[in-house]
């Protein structure tokens, strides 16, 4: 009789630690789909957070387009407009290269604005022949204004050219 109450204490504790075992593995049975879509979620949010550090630094074509439309002057004409990245090449007629290319120096978000060839004063007319070449700013020019949460892939693939297209008329424009 002693002995049984001396191993009764033992296997008491026996019996709760293999309740306990059991108890455990059936919670990682049913916790094993939560978990497996817990780590496929922690790997999507590290995947979109290499695609947003990617479209922070992307530069919106068409809003360097459109600045550029504003900046020029009407008397300018684009021939190549080439972007590349944060780095735009230009070349095109303008009756004052150098007032324009400061005009685009004092631009925000726009930098590094330099000539890799001279201006060349055309004999048929009073415009100059130019080729400009500038930095863009990826906080004013990207993509993050446009994402409201948050701010180029560098590189050929992002590389975007365009080529002149005739301007319309005023009168088809809409303008009276």
């Amino acid at each position: 009789m002693a002995t049984m109450i001396a191993i009764t204490p033992t296997i008491k504790l026996r019996m709760q630690a293999l309740q306990a075992a059991t108890k455990y593995e059936e919670t990682m049975r049913r916790v094993e789909p939560v978990l497996r879509d817990r780590e496929n979620l922690v790997k999507a949010a590290g995947k979109l957070n290499a695609l947003s550090g990617i479209l922070r630094e992307r530069i919106e074509p068409l809003r360097v387009i459109d600045t550029l439309t504003q900046i020029l002057p009407d008397d300018a004409a684009l021939q190549s407009l080439h972007l590349s990245g944060t780095k735009v090449s230009m070349s095109g007629q303008a009756a004052d290269s150098a007032q324009l290319m400061q005009k685009l120096g004092q631009h925000p978000g726009i930098r590094e604005v330099k000539a890799p060839s001279p201006a060349i004063r055309l004999q048929t007319s009073s415009k100059e022949s130019f080729s400009i070449e500038f930095v863009l700013d990826p906080a004013y020019f990207g993509t993050s204004e446009l994402q409201a949460a948050e701010g180029g892939a560098s590189g050929d693939a992002s590389a975007v050219t365009v080529s002149p297209t005739p301007r319309p008329p005023a009168s088809v424009r809409g303008a009276p």
